[in-house]
């Protein structure tokens, strides 16, 4: 059936889309599970040492440093108790790649991974803290 007007006789197609970039900053966010005490602790060291910091940013700092630790690999893993809450980290692209080869290395899961590296260097720096020693 033909219409009345031309213009609506036309086929409309639909113009592809470029792909979109990707940015260059993109981070990975891995929520991580601790139990009340230790975000109790992770909250009394952040104010202690830097007060400006989130608890992401300072988790992740943590994380950060701990990935640079070459005897990280050694590390105990602490269990989560039954009482638990999930903070936040993000990692660049460089810190991710660091942490999936630990967690190969581990055979775990990033979040377990991410875990036992936040939690050791959690009681090394509250250790530090606590003998007196300058961080």
């Amino acid at each position: 059936m033909k219409t009345l007007n031309p213009m609506f006789e036309k086929k409309i197609v639909p113009l592809s889309k470029p792909a979109r970039k990707t940015r260059s900053d993109k981070q990975m966010d891995v929520k991580v599970a601790v139990s009340l005490e230790e975000k109790e602790i992770l909250r009394s060291l952040n104010y202690r040492l830097n007060k400006s910091q989130s608890m992401t940013q300072f988790a992740s700092n943590l994380v950060k440093e701990g990935l640079e630790i070459p005897y990280i690999e050694h590390s105990p893993y602490y269990p989560v108790s039954k009482e638990k809450e999930y903070i936040h980290i993000k990692l660049t692209e460089g810190y991710q790649l660091k942490l999936v080869n630990i967690s190969a290395k581990w055979n775990c899961s990033l979040r377990m991974a991410s875990r036992r590296i936040l939690i050791n260097l959690l009681y090394e720096v509250k250790g530090d803290i606590e003998d007196g020693k300058n961080i």
